[in-house]
């Protein structure tokens, strides 16, 4: 390279040495700024304020935190006095884990009253489990706070107990039949897409979302 030649791209990088250093500068900021927003945004969607992660029979579910059901804010039965929302449950176990977390149980459906209300409420379509079990005692049907069914509203030919394994746990509408139960296991139900279910809590105070709306700790 002649002397010429050094002088011309000397004088180039004098000038345009500090506007490459400049615009280097904000092209790693910008990109800094853009990686980071998607961290961000990644964070929120899996760990953020409206979910918590719980240990159950699914340990990887995800599920939204307490008393910020699905349904929105939890509900009040006028003829009961109690209040009841829907929460994604993958299982019966995993249903009532998360329900005594949320200080409330797998719902108790003491009559075709209460029975008509949820359906009116929830819907018919959706299967969701309800706190009605025979684990402990094939055939002796018990809700999830331990009183006996003296009221039952199964589908024709149920509960009939099918799956070798069993079927100990109960959901309502099922096959798109408002209202209707059936008897499942967790195999079962993830053939049948049972991911809901519903929650009832006695007081108000237990059920009631925090005054700005947002779930609880």
């Amino acid at each position: 390279m002649s002397r010429q030649d050094e002088s011309a791209w000397g004088e180039f990088w004098r000038v345009m040495g500090p506007i490459v250093l400049i615009l280097t500068g904000a092209g790693w900021l910008a990109a800094g700024l853009v990686a980071s927003s998607r961290m961000a945004k990644g964070f929120s969607t899996n760990c953020g304020p409206g979910y918590v992660t719980l240990r159950s029979d699914e340990p990887n579910y995800v599920w939204p935190r307490p008393r910020a059901t699905r349904s929105g804010p939890p509900i009040v039965n006028p003829a009961t006095g109690h209040w009841y929302g829907v929460i994604d449950a993958p299982t019966w176990n995993a249903g009532q884990g998360m329900a005594a977390s949320m200080a409330g149980r797998l719902v108790t459906i003491d009559d075709a009253a209460e029975q008509a209300w949820l359906v009116s409420t929830f819907g018919g379509d959706e299967p969701f489990w309800i706190g009605l079990t025979d684990a402990d005692n094939e055939g002796r049907w018990r809700w999830a706070n331990h009183e006996p069914a003296a009221y039952t509203n199964w589908a024709e030919y149920e509960p009939n107990n099918m799956y070798r394994q069993g079927e100990h746990f109960a959901v309502m509408n099922w096959r798109q039949q408002p209202g209707k139960w059936n008897d499942m296991n967790a195999e079962s139900a993830r053939a049948s897409d049972v991911v809901g279910a519903v929650v009832e809590w006695e007081s108000p105070a237990l059920a009631a979302p925090p005054a700005n709306g947002a779930g609880g700790p």
